[in-house]
């Protein structure tokens, strides 16, 4: 398409979400490869930068620089969103794109976001609790992160509110940062036949609950998407739920530590501490975001230092009138 261009080219993105997906197995292969090499230069640290960072964020910055050299205007902000409930709309500008001076408004009221799900009425940031005495995260063969706890809780919840007369209109996401857990997730709602198997065996969404309808039996939109935040980029429902899966055991001295390596972070929220999937992961609601997770985990020191946002989010579910811990 660029290259039908006459005058100008004009592109549109966000670089504060979700990069080109790259095969984790053959940058792998990559690194190794440019390690072994006696003229790489560029170091491990910039082979990152180019290969994770998107076309559309390499081109900004580089209008950005331009900008900077001869004065003329190359990019545009967009300062206000209408999508999501003002509450949330604000807390992802303010963790997301405020420190960049990218910031915008939520104009829209929350009477316009308003939803009379049983025990969240009209409020929209909700921290569903999975204690770490309910069961820690595990690995499958994949070493794919997966807890048990919280797919049961997430089911019981989204059958209460999917098959209530005020969820019955509203579509609803439930999105992990792990495959594992997109499994357990769907594993658990096969009880309530939310989900079933197929004839190879994988468990899909049942058709009562894959689309909604208008009043003539038009499809309008997704009932009910479970999938990893790749899946979700540049989607949007009603409610979303966002299953942490990062816990610690209560014994653990993590809860206890002040100070963290950088290794040691990772080590506890791996794939959570991607701003970039974190992004994406709370701003796919319209009416309300519901994370699923440890809060003891989410208070503590090294929460603060690795996933600043998400504890964040869980201060603005307890101290906020519009948002509720559960």
């Amino acid at each position: 398409p660029m290259v039908q261009a006459k005058d100008r080219i004009i592109l549109v993105g966000d670089h504060r979400q979700l990069p080109h997906m790259v095969d984790e197995s053959l940058l792998e292969k990559m690194e190794k490869e440019l390690d072994d090499t006696d003229d790489w230069q560029g170091g491990r640290e910039q082979f990152n930068q180019h290969i994770k960072e998107s076309m559309f964020e390499y081109l900004f910055n580089r209008a950005k620089k331009l900008e900077q050299q001869d004065g003329k205007p190359r990019t545009i902000t967009l300062d206000a969103q209408y999508r999501s409930h003002p509450l949330l709309g604000k807390f992802a500008s303010d963790q997301f794109y405020e420190p960049y001076g990218e910031g915008y408004d939520s104009p829209l009221p929350a009477s316009d976001f308003s939803q009379q799900l049983a025990g969240i009425e009209n409020k929209a940031a909700i921290w569903l609790d999975a204690p770490a005495r309910l069961g820690v995260e595990e690995r499958d063969e994949r070493k794919s992160g997966f807890r048990k706890a919280e797919a049961e809780l997430i089911a019981k919840q989204l059958k209460q509110w999917i098959d209530s007369p005020q969820g019955e209109e509203l579509s609803f996401g439930v999105i992990s940062f792990y495959k594992a857990q997109v499994n357990e997730v769907m594993k658990a709602l096969a009880k309530d036949n939310i989900t079933v198997q197929n004839e190879q065996g994988d468990y899909v969404i049942a058709q009562k609950y894959q689309m909604l309808f208008d009043n003539k039996g038009k499809p309008l939109e997704e009932r009910l998407r479970i999938g990893t935040v790749d899946s979700f980029q540049g989607m949007e429902f009603d409610v979303v739920f966002l299953s942490m899966v990062r816990s610690q055991p209560q014994s653990s001295n993590i809860i206890q530590q002040r100070e963290f390596s950088a290794k040691e972070q990772q080590r506890v929220f791996g794939h959570l501490m991607s701003k970039s999937r974190l992004c994406v992961s709370v701003t796919r609601q319209k009416k309300a975001l519901v994370v699923v997770g440890d809060s003891q985990l989410i208070q503590a020191s090294i929460a603060e230092q690795a996933v600043p946002e998400l504890q964040a989010f869980y201060e603005l579910c307890k101290s906020n009138s519009q948002g509720v811990v559960k």
